[in-house]
């Protein structure tokens, strides 16, 4: 399924347009407001839309101009989204690099569109113990079921464009799922950029659910963590090519400015030159290493490798739960502990660590205060959560979107592993 023509899917449906999707996800057919079309450069109201990052988008073009085009032309999808066959419609590519992707990425991060749906209501399993048992794990507590209940959850999907620039620049689209819980859910974007769109919107007379505006600012950063964090990811290749192409650029300004300070030195020793004459080579070396300081430092600029996520678009997701209350024994201290198994992905939804922010279904608690860890923050607190929580020390997941761009850019400067 292509990226890309996810991303501009969401944004003709956000800006009142109707999108209608071919089975290979290669190809679709838009209809957009006529201002819309202008301000994305489209030739007319209706296109058809072919993702140029998909490689199944060159068969699905194919079949357009043939057969399978010709049947969804008569009486399918085509038929629906306008009355036109898909051979009617003019052909505007989606890719890295083309003027709509531009365009589309300009007016996304001018405003980021939001919607709310609720997830229709289905049977949740009712017996958790042997889930539990098998999927949540406390590292050095115990626990117990004391009771199961259905609710809803909200959850916030936040989707974002990407940038990897350095002497090259890629775009990409990145859509992270947090939980009202502020954890980020493994693999829910993307059931919820598939099942989502036909779900019940929520009125504006409904609760838009349990986060406020000063909430939401909190759970944002975890999911701007997220979101780079897959860019890293998917950046490393890149990395390691910039890398590559900074170790050949530099080793070659390094050779030539050698090779001109040794044959200044060969002249010293060969013409046995005293002197005046002496110190003019001299102070030609010395500009000449001046030059190449420079010049290495432009080219440590050139390949400095930057990543970069804006958010565009914002989507609240209600889905219902079934939660499980569990009494947690540490020592000697008990305390109540809520886990929702998630009704779309069926499975536990993971808890933040408290010191990181990561999401784990692995949790060790502090003695002091009974901060949840993560497994490598429990590490840090001798391994049992005995003394020296990081969280009781100050640590913290990133509370802003500053700090993320700050994490983001140390994590961008460092060499590439081999």
């Amino acid at each position: 399924m292509s990226e890309l023509l996810g991303f501009m899917e969401q944004l003709v449906r956000a800006h009142g347009g109707a999108v209608e999707r071919e089975a290979s996800g290669a190809r679709a057919q838009a209809l957009v407001s006529d201002s819309l079309a202008e301000r994305l450069g489209l030739p007319e109201p209706m296109v058809s839309l072919v993702a140029t990052d998909d490689p199944s988008a060159a068969q699905s073009g194919e079949g357009g101009e043939g057969g399978e085009g010709g049947e969804g032309g008569e009486g399918g999808e085509g038929g629906e989204a306008g009355g036109r066959s898909e051979d009617d419609l003019p052909v505007v590519p989606v890719g890295y690099g083309t003027e709509l992707l531009e365009r589309a990425v300009d007016l996304a991060s001018g405003g980021m569109p939001t919607a709310a749906v609720r997830m229709p209501q289905r049977s949740l399993k009712r017996s958790m113990e042997e889930v539990l048992d098998r999927h949540f794990v406390t590292l050095n507590a115990t626990f117990r079921l004391v009771g199961t209940w259905e609710s809803w959850q909200d959850y916030w999907l936040w989707s974002f464009t990407t940038v990897t620039e350095a002497d090259e620049r890629r775009e990409g689209v990145v859509h992270v799922a947090v939980s009202g819980r502020g954890a980020v859910v493994e693999g829910l974007a993307e059931r919820l950029m598939a099942e989502a769109p036909g779900w019940q919107e929520l009125g504006t007379d409904a609760s838009y659910g349990q986060a406020t505006a000063g909430e939401l600012a909190k759970l944002y950063p975890l999911a701007a963590m997220a979101a780079q964090a897959e860019l890293e990811i998917r950046a490393r290749s890149f990395r390691q090519g910039v890398h590559r192409r900074l170790r050949r650029d530099a080793a070659r300004i390094d050779t030539y400015f050698g090779d001109l300070h040794q044959e200044m030195e060969d002249e010293i020793r060969r013409r046995r030159l005293t002197g005046e004459a002496r110190q003019i080579r001299r102070e030609k070396q010395a500009q000449l290493q001046r030059e190449a300081h420079s010049k290495r430092s432009a080219l440590r600029d050139k390949y400095r490798l930057r990543l970069r996520v804006q958010p565009f678009a914002l989507l609240l997701a209600r889905i219902p739960v079934l939660r499980c209350d569990l009494l947690v024994r540490r020592r000697k201290q008990e305390f109540r502990l809520e886990v929702d198994s998630n009704g779309l992905t069926g499975r536990l939804d993971p808890l933040a660590c408290q010191a990181c922010g990561a999401p784990t279904l692995e949790l060790g608690f502090c003695d002091e205060a009974l901060h949840r860890l993560c497994g490598p923050c429990l590490e840090e607190s001798d391994g049992r959560g005995r003394r020296n929580c990081p969280r009781c020390r100050g640590q913290r997941p990133p509370a802003s979107p500053q700090a993320v761009a700050r994490r983001a850019q140390m994590s961008a400067d460092k060499p590439p592993t081999t």
